[in-house]
């Protein structure tokens, strides 16, 4: 693995790229991985879980995950398929469904990387393996007060590509736990109130999914804390129906995002805006004591020959 330190004015970034030797995580694309973000001081990144006893896919900053129906390759115990971002997985068992947690034996993707001081491009290559192999081109550009992270995926294999691309978003505003003064914005849905948000409480035993006392306010577009969060999860998804966004009111042949997400604090001078370039095809939100993750999903169908490409932006005022 390798660290790239990218800086451009108030605002410093860090990216691990990782290549065919290692990764930290068999889940999320290790060519692009943002491991920590700093505006005028403040920092924003923050790990998945920090305490040790719990279960954990190795999640932090801006991490990416491809997300295929590895159970339609049909592999048997021994046979690969292949997960973009990762390399080629050997199957453990016959025609078992990917288990993020599991630890697998990986031929690993190839890559390699050019920077300077503001700008990281990564070339990453997927090996032919049940017909599927891409080449990723991922595009990092730091700006006076925001990120760009531009994703091109080409398919260089001779069947069609069928995946969507998971951001995740491990975030908090200068290491402030989730608390009273946080408020999270969903630009991107129609009605935030009208979600089935789960609040779980982490036992000893296990998941408590009976607990449902939610720890903040809701309204239309957003979620205000009211308390901090003890020992629980809080987790809600859904698909295009809650999506406010239609594909039209984005232009393919230009590079406009539009506001997807943001999150205040009122204790912290620096807020972030998550932007996209295209109408999500799913959501979550994901959070517990020390993080919130809004999640979009970019749905890829590529067919052989074919390139596909789109940005996310992180904006910060």
């Amino acid at each position: 693995m390798e660290t790239v330190q990218l800086k451009k004015g108030k605002l410093e970034v860090s990216v691990n790229v990782f290549g065919a030797e290692s990764r930290d995580s068999l889940r999320f694309d290790g060519a692009c991985r943002v491991a920590s973000i700093k505006y005028d001081g403040v920092r924003i990144c923050r790990p998945e879980q920090i305490i040790k006893t719990r279960r954990t896919s190795n999640g932090y900053g801006l991490s990416y995950e491809w997300v295929m129906d590895e159970s339609s390759f049909g592999s048997k115990k021994d046979e690969y398929f292949p997960k973009l971002g990762v390399g080629l997985i050997r199957q453990d068992k016959d025609l078992e469904p990917y288990d993020i947690f599991k630890k697998y034996d990986v031929e690993f993707s190839d890559t390699c990387y050019k920077a300077a001081s503001d700008k990281l491009v990564v070339t990453e290559k997927l090996k032919e393996c049940c017909g599927i192999s891409a080449e990723l081109i991922w595009t990092v550009t730091l700006f006076e007060n925001r990120i760009s992270i531009k994703t091109e995926i080409k398919n260089t294999g001779n069947a069609p590509i069928k995946a969507s691309q998971y951001g995740h978003n491990f975030v908090a505003l200068d290491d402030a736990l989730m608390g009273p003064g946080y408020k999270l914005t969903m630009h991107c849905l129609k009605d935030v109130k009208s979600l089935p948000i789960k609040s779980i409480r982490l036992t000893p035993e296990g998941l408590d999914e009976s607990f449902t006392v939610l720890p903040f306010d809701m309204d239309k577009k957003s979620l205000s804390f009211t308390r901090a969060l003890d020992n629980e999860a809080i987790f809600v998804s859904g698909g295009t129906d809650e999506i406010a966004y239609k594909d039209e009111q984005f232009d393919s042949s230009d590079d406009t995002c539009l506001p997807m997400w943001t999150l205040t604090y009122d204790k912290c001078p620096v807020t972030i805006t998550g932007k996209a370039s295209f109408a999500p095809a799913s959501f979550a939100i994901w959070g517990n004591e020390q993080v919130i993750c809004p999640e979009l999903f970019k749905r890829i169908d590529i067919a052989p020959g074919e390139t596909d490409s789109f940005i996310r932006e992180y904006e910060f005022s």
